[in-house]
Protein backbone atom coordinates (compact mmCIF):
# COMPACT_ATOMS: atom_id res chain seq x y z
CA UNK A 1 0.00 0.00 0.00
CA UNK A 2 2.82 2.45 0.85
CA UNK A 3 4.50 2.13 -2.60
CA UNK A 4 1.14 2.76 -4.27
CA UNK A 5 0.62 5.91 -2.20
CA UNK A 6 4.13 7.15 -2.95
CA UNK A 7 3.73 6.55 -6.68
CA UNK A 8 0.44 8.43 -6.73
CA UNK A 9 -1.55 5.49 -8.07
CA UNK A 10 -3.58 5.46 -4.87
CA UNK A 11 -4.43 8.67 -3.04
CA UNK A 12 -5.66 9.16 0.50
CA UNK A 13 -9.04 10.35 -0.73
CA UNK A 14 -9.50 7.04 -2.54
CA UNK A 15 -9.23 5.20 0.77
CA UNK A 16 -11.91 7.41 2.33
CA UNK A 17 -14.42 6.98 -0.48
CA UNK A 18 -17.46 4.83 0.36
CA UNK A 19 -18.36 2.47 -2.50
CA UNK A 20 -21.92 2.51 -3.86
CA UNK A 21 -24.39 0.36 -1.93
CA UNK A 22 -24.85 -2.00 -4.88
CA UNK A 23 -21.14 -2.79 -4.99
CA UNK A 24 -21.07 -3.41 -1.26
CA UNK A 25 -24.02 -5.78 -1.57
CA UNK A 26 -22.32 -7.62 -4.44
CA UNK A 27 -19.47 -8.43 -2.05
CA UNK A 28 -21.56 -9.09 1.07
CA UNK A 29 -24.36 -11.23 -0.40
CA UNK A 30 -22.36 -14.38 -1.23
CA UNK A 31 -20.58 -14.44 2.13
CA UNK A 32 -23.74 -13.60 4.04
CA UNK A 33 -25.62 -16.39 2.25
CA UNK A 34 -22.92 -18.96 3.08
CA UNK A 35 -22.86 -17.78 6.69
CA UNK A 36 -26.63 -17.89 7.02
CA UNK A 37 -26.71 -21.36 5.48
CA UNK A 38 -24.22 -22.58 8.08
CA UNK A 39 -26.19 -20.90 10.88
CA UNK A 40 -29.42 -22.61 9.77
CA UNK A 41 -27.62 -25.95 9.53
CA UNK A 42 -26.22 -25.48 13.03
CA UNK A 43 -29.71 -24.60 14.29
CA UNK A 44 -31.03 -27.89 12.91
CA UNK A 45 -28.17 -29.76 14.58
CA UNK A 46 -28.83 -27.90 17.84
CA UNK A 47 -32.52 -28.83 17.75
CA UNK A 48 -31.56 -32.44 17.07
CA UNK A 49 -28.92 -32.52 19.82
CA UNK A 50 -31.28 -30.94 22.34
CA UNK A 51 -33.90 -33.57 21.56
CA UNK A 52 -31.32 -36.35 21.92
CA UNK A 53 -30.24 -34.90 25.28
CA UNK A 54 -33.80 -35.23 26.56
CA UNK A 55 -33.68 -38.93 25.65
CA UNK A 56 -30.78 -39.56 28.02
CA UNK A 57 -26.99 -39.48 28.24
CA UNK A 58 -26.56 -42.58 26.08
CA UNK A 59 -28.70 -41.13 23.29
CA UNK A 60 -26.76 -37.88 23.43
CA UNK A 61 -23.45 -39.75 23.28
CA UNK A 62 -24.57 -41.75 20.24
CA UNK A 63 -25.72 -38.52 18.62
CA UNK A 64 -22.21 -37.12 19.01
CA UNK A 65 -20.73 -40.27 17.49
CA UNK A 66 -22.93 -39.77 14.45
CA UNK A 67 -22.02 -36.11 14.26
CA UNK A 68 -18.30 -36.90 14.27
CA UNK A 69 -18.86 -39.29 11.38
CA UNK A 70 -20.74 -36.52 9.61
CA UNK A 71 -17.98 -33.96 10.09
CA UNK A 72 -15.23 -36.32 8.96
CA UNK A 73 -17.17 -37.49 5.91
CA UNK A 74 -17.91 -33.94 4.79
CA UNK A 75 -14.24 -33.50 3.93
CA UNK A 76 -14.84 -35.74 0.90
CA UNK A 77 -17.30 -33.43 -0.86
CA UNK A 78 -16.56 -29.96 0.52
CA UNK A 79 -13.75 -29.40 -2.03
CA UNK A 80 -16.20 -30.33 -4.78
CA UNK A 81 -18.72 -27.73 -3.62
CA UNK A 82 -15.98 -25.08 -3.59
CA UNK A 83 -14.95 -26.13 -7.10
CA UNK A 84 -18.59 -25.82 -8.23
CA UNK A 85 -18.80 -22.32 -6.75
CA UNK A 86 -15.56 -21.17 -8.38
CA UNK A 87 -16.07 -22.69 -11.85
CA UNK A 88 -19.77 -21.86 -12.09
CA UNK A 89 -19.14 -18.26 -11.00
CA UNK A 90 -16.70 -17.87 -13.88
CA UNK A 91 -19.12 -19.42 -16.38
CA UNK A 92 -21.98 -17.25 -15.10
CA UNK A 93 -19.87 -14.10 -15.39
CA UNK A 94 -19.12 -15.01 -19.00
CA UNK A 95 -22.80 -15.70 -19.70
CA UNK A 96 -22.01 -19.30 -20.62
CA UNK A 97 -24.94 -21.19 -19.11
CA UNK A 98 -24.21 -24.28 -21.18
CA UNK A 99 -20.81 -24.72 -19.55
CA UNK A 100 -22.31 -23.84 -16.17
CA UNK A 101 -24.86 -26.64 -16.30
CA UNK A 102 -22.33 -29.14 -17.67
CA UNK A 103 -19.90 -28.35 -14.85
CA UNK A 104 -22.63 -28.72 -12.26
CA UNK A 105 -23.83 -32.03 -13.70
CA UNK A 106 -20.33 -33.51 -13.62
CA UNK A 107 -19.47 -32.30 -10.13
CA UNK A 108 -22.92 -33.34 -8.90
CA UNK A 109 -22.37 -36.91 -10.09
CA UNK A 110 -18.93 -36.98 -8.51
CA UNK A 111 -20.32 -35.61 -5.25
CA UNK A 112 -23.02 -38.28 -5.27
CA UNK A 113 -20.38 -41.00 -5.70
CA UNK A 114 -18.31 -39.63 -2.79
CA UNK A 115 -21.45 -39.38 -0.67
CA UNK A 116 -22.33 -43.00 -1.41
CA UNK A 117 -18.81 -44.12 -0.49
CA UNK A 118 -18.98 -42.20 2.80
CA UNK A 119 -22.42 -43.63 3.50
CA UNK A 120 -21.27 -47.18 2.82
CA UNK A 121 -18.32 -46.70 5.15
CA UNK A 122 -20.64 -45.47 7.91
CA UNK A 123 -23.01 -48.39 7.41
CA UNK A 124 -20.32 -51.07 7.20
CA UNK A 125 -18.39 -49.85 10.23
CA UNK A 126 -21.42 -48.99 12.40
CA UNK A 127 -20.57 -51.79 14.86
CA UNK A 128 -16.81 -51.31 15.07
CA UNK A 129 -15.73 -47.66 14.75
CA UNK A 130 -18.04 -46.37 17.54
CA UNK A 131 -15.84 -48.32 19.96
CA UNK A 132 -13.24 -45.61 19.44
CA UNK A 133 -15.62 -43.20 21.18
CA UNK A 134 -17.24 -45.34 23.87
CA UNK A 135 -17.33 -48.83 25.36
CA UNK A 136 -20.82 -48.42 26.82
CA UNK A 137 -23.12 -51.15 25.49
CA UNK A 138 -26.13 -48.85 25.13
CA UNK A 139 -24.15 -46.19 23.30
CA UNK A 140 -22.73 -48.81 20.93
CA UNK A 141 -26.19 -50.23 20.26
CA UNK A 142 -27.69 -46.81 19.53
CA UNK A 143 -24.71 -45.82 17.38
CA UNK A 144 -25.08 -48.97 15.28
CA UNK A 145 -28.71 -47.95 14.71
CA UNK A 146 -28.19 -44.33 13.70
CA UNK A 147 -25.00 -44.62 11.61
CA UNK A 148 -26.72 -46.41 8.71
CA UNK A 149 -29.35 -43.64 8.75
CA UNK A 150 -26.63 -40.98 8.74
CA UNK A 151 -24.89 -42.88 5.95
CA UNK A 152 -28.07 -42.87 3.87
CA UNK A 153 -28.25 -39.06 4.20
CA UNK A 154 -24.64 -38.46 3.13
CA UNK A 155 -25.17 -38.75 -0.67
CA UNK A 156 -28.00 -36.26 -0.29
CA UNK A 157 -25.80 -33.90 1.71
CA UNK A 158 -23.01 -34.08 -0.88
CA UNK A 159 -25.35 -33.18 -3.73
CA UNK A 160 -26.98 -30.43 -1.65
CA UNK A 161 -23.61 -28.75 -1.10
CA UNK A 162 -22.80 -28.84 -4.82
CA UNK A 163 -26.22 -27.60 -5.93
CA UNK A 164 -26.41 -24.81 -3.36
CA UNK A 165 -22.94 -23.53 -4.23
CA UNK A 166 -24.02 -23.50 -7.86
CA UNK A 167 -27.04 -21.39 -6.88
CA UNK A 168 -24.73 -18.99 -5.04
CA UNK A 169 -22.63 -18.76 -8.21
CA UNK A 170 -25.70 -17.70 -10.22
CA UNK A 171 -26.76 -15.29 -7.44
CA UNK A 172 -29.90 -17.15 -6.33
CA UNK A 173 -29.32 -16.04 -2.75
CA UNK A 174 -32.89 -15.58 -1.60
CA UNK A 175 -34.10 -18.92 -2.94
CA UNK A 176 -31.38 -20.83 -1.11
CA UNK A 177 -31.92 -18.99 2.16
CA UNK A 178 -35.68 -19.49 2.10
CA UNK A 179 -35.28 -23.20 1.31
CA UNK A 180 -32.89 -23.68 4.24
CA UNK A 181 -35.25 -21.82 6.58
CA UNK A 182 -38.13 -24.07 5.48
CA UNK A 183 -35.86 -27.04 6.13
CA UNK A 184 -35.26 -25.93 9.72
CA UNK A 185 -39.03 -25.63 10.25
CA UNK A 186 -39.44 -29.15 8.86
CA UNK A 187 -36.81 -30.44 11.32
CA UNK A 188 -38.78 -28.97 14.23
CA UNK A 189 -42.03 -30.54 13.03
CA UNK A 190 -40.39 -33.88 12.24
CA UNK A 191 -38.84 -34.06 15.72
CA UNK A 192 -42.26 -33.65 17.26
CA UNK A 193 -43.62 -36.47 15.10
CA UNK A 194 -40.76 -38.99 14.93
CA UNK A 195 -39.58 -38.58 18.52
CA UNK A 196 -42.48 -37.05 20.41
CA UNK A 197 -45.42 -38.95 18.89
CA UNK A 198 -44.03 -42.09 17.29
CA UNK A 199 -41.24 -42.62 19.84
CA UNK A 200 -38.45 -43.49 17.39
CA UNK A 201 -35.85 -42.23 19.85
CA UNK A 202 -32.46 -41.13 18.59
CA UNK A 203 -33.17 -42.76 15.22
CA UNK A 204 -36.06 -40.32 14.88
CA UNK A 205 -33.64 -37.47 15.50
CA UNK A 206 -31.58 -38.46 12.46
CA UNK A 207 -34.69 -39.06 10.39
CA UNK A 208 -35.71 -35.50 11.23
CA UNK A 209 -32.32 -34.23 10.07
CA UNK A 210 -32.87 -36.20 6.86
CA UNK A 211 -36.00 -34.07 6.33
CA UNK A 212 -33.82 -30.94 6.54
CA UNK A 213 -31.48 -32.27 3.87
CA UNK A 214 -34.37 -33.51 1.76
CA UNK A 215 -36.06 -30.11 1.68
CA UNK A 216 -32.80 -28.38 0.76
CA UNK A 217 -32.08 -30.94 -1.97
CA UNK A 218 -35.52 -30.70 -3.56
CA UNK A 219 -35.45 -26.90 -3.44
CA UNK A 220 -31.97 -26.64 -4.95
CA UNK A 221 -32.65 -29.32 -7.58
CA UNK A 222 -35.89 -27.64 -8.66
CA UNK A 223 -34.13 -24.30 -9.10
CA UNK A 224 -31.22 -25.88 -10.97
CA UNK A 225 -33.63 -27.71 -13.29
CA UNK A 226 -35.38 -24.43 -14.03
CA UNK A 227 -32.01 -22.92 -14.94
CA UNK A 228 -31.22 -25.85 -17.26
CA UNK A 229 -34.52 -25.36 -19.10
CA UNK A 230 -33.40 -21.87 -20.13
CA UNK A 231 -30.21 -23.20 -21.72
CA UNK A 232 -30.17 -23.44 -25.49
CA UNK A 233 -27.69 -25.95 -26.80
CA UNK A 234 -26.21 -25.52 -30.26
CA UNK A 235 -26.15 -28.70 -32.29
CA UNK A 236 -22.67 -29.61 -33.63
CA UNK A 237 -22.12 -28.84 -37.30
Amino acid sequence: MVPLLRSGRVKAKHLLQIPPAERILDVVRPGATLTLRKILENISFTLSTATAARLGAEALASMEVGRQYWIMSGVLWWPLSIAALSLCSKAFAMGDNVTLTEITDRILRLGGVFGVLAGLFAALTCRTTPRLFSQDATVLRLSSTILPIAGAIMPLAAMVDVLENTLIAVQEYMHMTVTSAIGVACVFIALQIFVGIWGFGVAGVWLSFACFMGVRFLGALWKFKSIKKTVTRVAPA
